[in-house]
């Protein structure tokens, strides 16, 4: 049971050590990861660009006001 838990514990080290890698690089790169790949609130549209990779992502300000007022019911 303790060796269980020691590989538990191993591998939660092992998957906090590379999100804290990942954010590095992200931070290192002006938070590009972000830009490129993060959920934009307020544009359902975003949702699709989670399963493939997209240079062209990124929200335009028009696109940041159509999509930022909620319609009313």
């Amino acid at each position: 049971m303790i060796a269980e838990a020691r590989k538990a514990f191993w591998v939660m080290t092992g998957f906090i050590a590379v999100i804290w890698i990942l954010q590095i690089f992200n931070w290192l790169s002006g938070y590009a990861l972000g830009r490129e790949f993060a959920l934009r609130a307020w544009v359902p549209e975003s949702l699709p660009d989670i399963l493939r990779c997209t240079r062209n992502s990124t929200i335009s300000a028009s696109d940041l006001k159509r999509h930022s007022r909620r319609s009313p019911g």
